[in-house]
C-alpha cells in the first residue's frame, strides 16, 4: 500500500496513529500485570537477559580499567551485543534476538560503531538494551543506573569471563571508531567465539535469575500459573484456552483469570468493531449500523463484566483510557458506531495523529487505513480475543528456564 500526498493535503498532514488506534493497549497491559509482573511481548528470550546481564556485570571493571565515563556505557553495550551476535553466526548458533537479517551477511566477528556495523537500525533502542533493560530492572536484576544486583553479579561474572577477553577490542573501537571496525575473529574455533556462543547455547545464569520471573513474591498467582505451564509445556499455547483451564483447575487462580478473560472479551470486541468500520469504505453510519453483526445486549453484559474485572489507579493511563471506553454509547448500532469513531478521534487528538477513519461532509466514511473485516466470532464478546497479556512470553521463558535446568 502507498499514499499519494497532494498539495491540499500538506496543511493537514500529520503522522498516522500506529497500532492501537483506540488507545486500549494500556488497559490490557495493566491487567496483564496481575499474572506477569515483569515481562513484555518482546522480552521472551532468556538469551536477551544473559547478554544484558553479562555486559552490565563487567562494565564496572571495563570502566575502571580504561577510565571510561558513565556516558560510554551504552556505546560499550552496543559493541558487546554485536560480539555475541556475530560469534553466534560464526559458530552456527541460532540467534533469536533482533538483528538476524544483517547477521546473514557476516563472515567474521567484527564490532564497530559505524551504522554499517550495527545489527539493525537504532540498535540501542530496538535491540537487547531497549527490549530487556526495563524488564530486568522491573525484576530487580539491575537498578535504575543499570548496576547488576549485588547478590548475583559475582555469579554472573564467574560464568561470563569471556567478556573480559573483549576489553582490548572494545576500547580500541571506542577510542578510534574506525571505518572498518575491529575484527576479533574469523574462525569458530577462536576462544572468544566459542565462549560467547556457549553463553547463548546454555544460558548459564538461569538459576541465578529465575525467581522474579517464575516465582515472584507479588503477584503470588504467577507461581501457580508457571506450575500449570510446566504441565502443558508440549502443547501449543493459546492464552484464551489456557486461562479458561487455569480458572477451572486451580482455585486460587479463578478470580484473576476470570478478570483477564472479562477484560479481554470486551476490549477485543470493541477493537474488532473498529476494524470492521475501517473495512466499510463509502458507507454511511446508518448503513453500517444496518450491516454491523453485533449483539448490543451481549455488549451491554460484556461491559458490566469488564467494569467488574479489576480496577486501575486514578493516575494511570489505563484509567484514562477506561474513561474513554465508558463514553461508548450502546443505545443503538448507529450510536455505537459514532461513539467508537469519536473515541478513536479523541485518542488521535491526544497523540496529534491523523485519524484512520472519519465521517465526511457527505455523511460517509473517509477511511485512510483500510482494515480486514473481522469475522462474527471476532465481533462477539463471548468469543472475541486478540491480546496475549504477556502470557506467551512467560510460557516461552518457562520452557527456556527448564532447558537450562530450572524445572521447579
Amino acid at each position: 500500500m502507498f499514499y499519494v500526498i497532494t498539495e491540499s493535503d500538506k496543511d493537514l498532514l500529520r503522522p498516522v496513529s500506529g497500532r492501537d488506534p483506540l488507545g486500549i493497549l494500556p488497559i490490557w497491559q495493566y491487567r496483564a500485570r496481575d499474572l506477569v509482573p515483569h515481562l513484555t511481548g518482546a522480552s521472551r528470550h532468556l538469551n536477551g537477559f544473559h547478554i544484558l546481564l553479562a555486559a552490565l556485570a563487567w562494565w564496572p571493571d571495563f570502566a575502571k580499567t580504561y577510565n571510561q565515563p558513565v556516558k560510554n556505557l551504552t556505546t560499550y553495550f552496543i559493541l558487546v551485543e554485536q560480539a555475541f551476535a556475530r560469534a553466534c553466526t560464526l559458530n552456527a548458533t541460532p540467534w533469536h534476538l533482533p538483528g538476524s537479517r544483517r547477521l546473514a551477511r557476516s563472515s567474521a566477528l567484527i564490532i564497530g560503531l559505524k551504522p554499517e556495523h550495527h545489527l539493525l537500525g537504532g540498535q540501542l533502542q530496538n535491540g537487547v538494551w531497549g527490549i530487556y533493560r526495563n524488564a530486568a530492572e522491573s525484576a530487580g536484576l539491575i537498578n535504575k543506573n543499570s548496576a547488576v544486583d549485588s547478590h548475583i553479579i559475582e555469579g554472573i561474572k564467574d560464568q561470563s569471563k569471556v567478556i573480559k577477553r573483549l576489553f582490548d577490542y572494545l576500547i580500541r573501537e571506542i577510542k578510534h571508531q574506525s571505518t572498518e571496525g575491529v575484527q576479533i575473529a574469523e574462525r569458530s574455533s577462536h576462544q572468544v567465539v566459542y565462549g560467547l556462543s556457549e553463553i547463548i547455547k546454555h544460558n548459564p545464569f538461569a538459576k541465578l535469575i529465575h525467581q522474579p520471573f517464575l516465582a515472584p513474591k507479588d503477584p503470588a498467582a504467577t507461581s501457580a500459573i508457571v506450575t500449570l505451564m510446566r504441565q502443558h509445556a508440549s502443547a501449543p499455547f493459546l492464552p484464551e484456552s489456557f486461562l479458561e483451564q487455569a480458572k477451572d483447575s486451580v482455585p486460587e487462580l479463578t478470580k484473576v483469570c476470570q478478570g483477564i478473560i472479562d477484560c479481554e472479551r470486551f476490549i477485543a470486541a470493541i477493537e474488532s468493531i473498529f476494524d470492521w468500520l475501517c473495512s466499510m469504505e463509502s458507507t454511511s453510519p446508518e448503513d453500517a449500523g444496518n450491516k454491523l453483526p453485533v449483539n448490543l445486549e451481549a455488549l451491554h453484559l460484556a461491559r458490566k463484566k469488564f467494569d467488574d474485572s479489576g480496577t486501575f489507579p486514578p493516575t494511570s493511563l489505563a484509567y484514562k483510557r477506561k474513561i474513554l471506553l465508558d463514553e461508548l454509547n450502546f443505545s443503538s448500532k448507529r450510536t455505537l458506531i459514532e461513539s467508537v469513531i469519536n473515541m478513536h478521534e479523541n485518542v488521535c487528538k491526544l497523540r496529534n495523529t491523523k485519524p484512520w477513519i472519519s465521517i465526511k461532509e457527505n455523511g460517509k466514511f473517509d477511511i485512510i487505513v483500510p482494515r480486514y473485516q473481522p469475522t462474527e466470532n471476532q465481533l462477539h464478546p463471548m468469543t472475541a480475543w486478540r491480546n496475549y497479556y504477556y502470557l506467551d512470553s512467560l510460557f516461552n521463558l518457562v520452557g527456556q528456564f527448564a532447558g537450562a535446568g530450572v524445572k521447579k
